[in-house]
């Protein structure tokens, strides 16, 4: 027993271990102020979507600070209310901001390389969304709550060259919508 163990309940089942505890509310790094989305890379490195600190920030698996990225603003590397994080095969990170109504893919070093969306209710556009997810093809997925959809991104094979919409999209114009390789939304 290291004294850092101690039950958690559940419904059902054997009781989780509860393992470590980090962090406090404020705006210094290791701080938050509303810790949203939280993923982890193939490395166990752990980002935190710290959404009104306006920034993601970077832990070991034991929850040792290693860097932040990010600032208020609307503009390239600046964040508004990030609320979900994930991070591709390739090490790219994708900050879903809720403020901005886009997705900013980020480097592994926190370097921004490409913003998704923007505002609006076209396909390929944003009303403040809520979460992505990444499945294994690299395709992003967006849960845009106020537009009340989830919409799909379908990343093509390399870049410039769209990829093939799935047979139940076929037929429909593709909106063009830039990211890492490019990614569109069908209309």
């Amino acid at each position: 027993n290291t004294g850092l163990e101690s039950p958690v309940n559940r419904q059902a089942g054997k009781p989780a271990l509860h393992l470590k505890t980090f962090g406090k509310p404020g705006g210094a790094p290791g701080e938050f102020n509303r810790a949203e989305g939280i993923c982890v890379d193939a490395q166990d490195r752990l980002y935190v979507a710290d959404s009104c600190n306006h920034r993601v920030q970077v832990f070991t698996s034991e929850g040792k600070f290693i860097r932040e990225f990010g600032k208020p603003g609307s503009g390239p590397g600046e964040l508004s209310y990030p609320y979900d994080v994930k991070v591709d095969a390739a090490g790219n990170v994708f900050v879903c901001e809720f403020g901005n109504s886009r997705i900013q893919v980020f480097d592994d070093s926190g370097h921004s390389l490409e913003i998704i969306g923007g505002a609006g209710g076209k396909p390929g556009q944003f009303n403040n969304p809520w979460a992505i997810a990444l499945d294994a093809r690299g395709n992003l997925y967006v849960a845009d709550a106020l537009n009340h959809r989830v919409q799909k991104l379908v990343r093509s094979r390399s870049l410039g060259a769209p990829a093939p919409l799935p047979a139940e999209l076929s037929g429909q114009q593709p909106a063009r919508v830039p990211a890492l390789p490019e990614l569109r939304a069908p209309l």
